[in-house]
């Protein structure tokens, strides 16, 4: 497993200190696929780089496997090669000038590693990535996505017990890069390593990760399942940063045990006001979670507002609604060309058990 605690890191740029990571906490199962999820900037390379040991923190410790790798209070810092660590760079950082194999096979030989070992491994991790019959070949004429595998084996072949990835497939094409975040997930379940993934994709984290931890400006706000992360934020942020959301301010209260959020649009049953009970609050609505239809439905119990159909945004497989709401505008999604024309006067309905309370006086 992986916990880091307390992690503070600080750079010198020209006659300032910028804190780049202040006080940050989280640890990984073992086995788990973790991600570092937030926008460029917030400091979850700089967390990837201290765990990795290639940055040295100003507070905090870092343990790997129940192993003190480093603590600034005790005057602990194991050196990188020492950690037993994987580690992909965004990068890829192959060496141009070796084959396939001998991209693979470096780490262990400078392990100094048996011969019939190294070749054993080597076999065995490019089969893994789908590179096997490519071993002759010059890395610098691999693709991109290629490069990418070769990049991972390099990092698997000398079975770490923690794998880091700096934003791995952010080089690749959209299509690829789903294919290859498909295929890192399935590599990383069947041989089990620990691993910590940094991205700014809110997609490749909700898809690829067991547990996503979201970021900013050096913080970690929020830990959880995807779905929990998604389906419950508990700061604005997290609510904006993750996946589309129409975010209302509004007053919460309760009465006889019935959450009501009142905003400018109108008041709305909530089901879920994050353990609230009143104040001042955000109220989060998924677009997704928003249904569109052109006859007053009965409410029974649901929530529902009229408006007029701004605007239907087609993109294939699904549609985007902007309905205009008392003087707000809210976005939609349906499958298809699931909508009625522009125009058309609309009601928007509300399932309270999708109506998310956030607290507005947290972050963000």
């Amino acid at each position: 497993m992986v916990r880091v605690e307390g992690l503070t890191k600080h750079f010198r740029v020209g006659n300032r200190t910028i804190q780049a990571v202040g006080g940050v906490t989280f640890s990984i199962p073992q086995g788990a696929f973790f991600t570092l999820l937030g926008p460029s900037g917030c400091g979850k390379t700089t967390i990837l780089r201290c765990i990795a040991g290639l940055e040295q923190p100003d507070a905090g410790e870092v343990w790997l496997d129940e192993r003190l790798v480093y603590s600034h209070s005790r005057g602990t810092a194991i050196p990188p090669h020492r950690r037993d660590l994987g580690v992909v760079f965004q990068s890829y950082a192959i060496w141009p000038h070796m084959t396939v194999y001998e991209n693979a096979a470096f780490p262990l030989e400078v392990r100094r590693r048996p011969g019939g070992e190294v070749r054993r491994r080597v076999r065995e991790v490019l089969e893994l990535v789908g590179l096997d019959g490519l071993e002759a070949r010059p890395a610098p004429s691999l693709s991109g996505g290629q490069q990418q595998r070769l990049a991972l084996a390099r990092a698997l072949v000398h079975a770490p017990k923690v794998l880091l990835l700096d934003e791995p497939l952010s080089n690749l094409d959209a299509k690829l890069r789903e294919q290859l975040g498909r295929e890192l997930k399935s590599i990383q379940r069947r041989v089990g390593v620990t691993t910590c993934y940094v991205t700014h994709d809110q997609a490749e984290a909700l898809t690829l990760s067991d547990v996503v931890g979201v970021m900013t400006e050096g913080r970690l706000i929020q830990t959880g399942p995807p779905r929990e992360v998604y389906a419950h934020p508990h700061d604005p942020f997290v609510a904006w940063f993750v996946g589309a959301a129409n975010l209302l301010p509004g007053r919460l209260e309760t009465v006889n045990g019935i959450a009501m959020v009142t905003t400018a649009c109108g008041s709305l049953r909530c089901a879920s006001p994050n353990g609230l009970s009143s104040g001042e609050v955000l109220l989060c609505l998924r677009p997704e979670d928003i249904k569109i239809v052109t006859d007053r439905p009965v409410t029974d119990g649901l929530n529902v507002w009229s408006g007029i159909l701004e605007d239907v945004v087609f993109s294939g497989e699904s549609s985007e609604a902007y309905v205009r709401v008392t003087g707000t505008t809210l976005r939609a999604r349906g499958a298809g060309a699931a909508f009625p024309p522009a125009g058309t006067t609309v009601y928007v309905v509300f399932p309270p058990e999708r109506c998310v309370v956030v607290p507005r006086g947290a972050a963000g």
